[in-house]
């Protein structure tokens, strides 16, 4: 019975304590609040916040619904920021937004309602434009899978598009389905009773069908691995029977780059080799007639066969006769083109062979020092002005010009003061001057006085504490707090200068042929820019000090730095066409020519191959272009 009294008095008592707001209780902490708005776990946050103010009393309270306020603000703000992600989303791919997606987030909104009106007015009216958007992706897909002379994959795959818009467990998810589940059936007897009757092409179409529209169907990519190779064997082995070693050849290039290969070339490795053998031999022949294009047409498929098959190639003698005749060929021609189309031949097919690599390399530098484009920079006319800061505008912006050409061109881009006229043809590379006015440049500044009210603490009212009066008197122990200080705030008007700096360029550019003088690029080009800052003016009042902060703004050097800057980027890219891929340029003269000046022509290819080379970017196919146009 004294236990059960006992316990009832600690009961009152603590009771008491929490009535009167003591005891200071900490049931959430800021950190939980910063941990909950990184993890995600706000909204459980919230709720533990609302469960607490139901119990706390007092100051506890208070601080309790002030922190479940900034948990409000923080969902509201993560609200709002999720809605105009997914409007973002949306705009760029329609494909990233659901209807689910939308009808989720209102729910969500739909809670905040009672936190604050306008707020959920605003995000609502921007779910109901995001969700009617979304309505007419979901439309535009049903629509045009239903365009007359679609095919059923086409048809297909526009259901899945209006499936994902629409999302999980709506209508358009579930017809798509059911559609998608009886083509796939059709798909797959169709596709078994092809590989049945051994009629392969019937199941390796069937196959790719369903494939593309289910690209992870395991059942169709081995339906489809096995019809490719039994089609490899019927038609290679009725080639190799027939003698028709050219149509073996295209067997194995419809199954060379196909998983399958790795099986067939285990089990089908010798027959397919004789097949390299072959084409080996039948360039011999070709080279023993001085017929050196052909002979390099069927090494090349020599070579590949024994690359894929993971041998070594074979009747090297055959290709060390050929590489001998090639070399003489290079040695004697008086064509730059030609020599280095030869000598990269050689490379290709034997880098060590005797005394190439000196030969190769510096012709390679020839024919890259003949490609480079050569860009001649002048400074830009200044405007006239007594601003030194602004005088000079031209010359930085011509000089970062410059900087950023040698960044993004590095060895492909000669750069001079001057580019000559003489002795330059097409095959030299352009040759370019860039030039062009300031037609504008100011910074202009404006100042305004302004004023803010603001609440500061100017006085602390103290107040000493029971607990350290009744210490004073016994002075035993350590010494309780002093003073309950209570901060006094008044209302203090604090004069500011509002500083704005606007700033304007306008340049007239334009690029000229050296050697035409004709005009390739002429156009003006305007950056604009705005700089706002606030200066605060000394102030101070009882105890509180307001010291003079500066504006955080730019000086005027870096603001004219920066415009000359954007700029200098800005022409880089206008540039671009005619720096960035002169390969491609000297591509399209080879193939306007090709078949009416084979002589030119191969220099143009050598110049595209060269540049391409240098730039890491070796096209396979012109090389193989090239060798074939320096052989003939």
């Amino acid at each position: 019975m004294k236990n059960i009294i006992i316990q009832f008095v600690v009961v009152i008592f603590f009771s008491s304590i929490l009535a009167c707001g003591g005891g200071n209780k900490t049931y959430i902490t800021q950190s939980d609040i910063d941990k909950a708005s990184t993890d995600g776990t706000l909204s459980q946050l919230h709720d533990e916040a609302s469960g607490y103010i139901k119990q706390a009393r007092g100051s506890t309270k208070s601080t309790l619904i002030a922190q479940r306020k900034q948990i409000r603000s923080l969902l509201i703000s993560k609200l709002k920021s999720d809605i105009d992600q997914m409007i973002d989303n949306e705009k760029k791919d329609a494909l990233l937004v659901s209807r689910v997606m939308v009808m989720t987030k209102q729910q969500e909104v739909a809670e905040i309602k009672p936190w604050s009106e306008s707020e959920f007015n605003e995000m609502s009216g921007k779910l109901s434009k995001l969700q009617k958007a979304v309505n007419r992706n979901v439309a535009k897909a049903l629509g045009e899978s239903k365009k007359p002379g679609l095919s059923k994959t086409d048809k297909i795959l526009k259901l899945e598009s209006a499936a994902i818009m629409a999302g999980e467990g709506q209508p358009e998810q579930l017809n798509y389905k059911s559609v998608l589940d009886r083509a796939l059936a059709q798909y797959m007897f169709s596709a078994k009773d092809g590989l049945k009757k051994k009629l392969y092409s019937i199941t390796i179409r069937s196959s790719q069908s369903a494939l593309a529209i289910d690209s992870d169907n395991q059942a169709f990519q081995d339906l489809l691995s096995q019809a490719l190779e039994g089609r490899f064997e019927k038609d290679f082995n009725f080639a190799i029977e027939n003698k028709k070693p050219e149509s073996a050849y295209n067997s194995l290039m419809q199954v060379v780059n196909d998983p399958v290969f790795e099986k067939i070339k285990n089990t089908k490795k010798a027959k397919i080799s004789i097949l390299a053998t072959y084409f080996s031999n039948n360039a011999r022949t070709y080279y023993t007639r001085n017929d050196l294009v052909n002979a390099y047409e069927n090494f090349k498929k020599s070579r590949f066969i024994n690359e894929k098959l993971g041998l070594s190639n074979s009747n090297t003698a055959n290709e060390n006769n050929f590489l001998r005749l090639v070399m003489q060929k290079a040695r004697v021609t008086g064509s730059a083109g030609t020599k280095f189309g030869l000598l990269s031949l050689i490379n290709e097919f034997d880098p060590n062979y005797p005394s190439l690599a000196s030969e190769y390399n510096m012709q390679a530098f020839k024919i890259n020092q003949r490609a480079r484009t050569k860009v001649n920079i002048d400074d830009y006319k200044e405007v006239v002005t007594s601003n030194a800061i602004v005088a000079s505008f031209g010359r930085r912006v011509s000089r970062k010009l410059e900087r950023l050409l040698r960044v993004e061109m590095g060895n492909l881009l000669t750069i001079s003061r001057s580019v000559s006229s003489t002795g330059q043809n097409s095959l030299n590379g352009l040759s370019l001057n860039l030039s062009g006015e300031i037609l504008q440049a100011a910074i202009v500044e404006s100042r305004s006085k302004g004023s803010r009210n603001q609440s500061v603490a100017t006085k602390v009212n103290r107040v000493e504490t029971n607990e350290y009066k009744k210490w004073k008197k016994r002075k035993k122990g350590d010494a309780p707090k002093q003073y309950d200080e209570t901060p006094i705030y008044e209302n203090v008007v604090i004069n500011v200068d509002n500083i704005r700096k606007q700033t304007i360029a306008e340049i007239e550019y334009k690029i000229v042929d050296a050697i035409s003088g004709k005009t390739l690029m002429f156009d003006t080009m305007v950056v604009e820019d705005e700089f706002n800052g606030e200066s605060i003016n000394a102030f101070s009042k009882g105890e509180f000090f307001q010291p003079y902060v500066r504006a955080d703004m730019p000086s005027d050097i870096k603001i004219m730095d920066m415009l000359s800057t954007d700029l200098a980027e800005r022409l880089m890219q206008k540039l671009a066409t005619y720096l960035k891929n002169p390969q491609d340029i000297y591509y399209q003269e080879f193939s306007a020519i090709r078949h009416t000046n084979k002589a030119l022509a191969v220099e143009y290819l050598a110049n595209a191959v060269a540049i391409a080379k240098a730039k890491g970017e070796e096209s396979a196919e012109w090389r193989d272009e090239l060798h074939s146009m320096a052989l003939k």
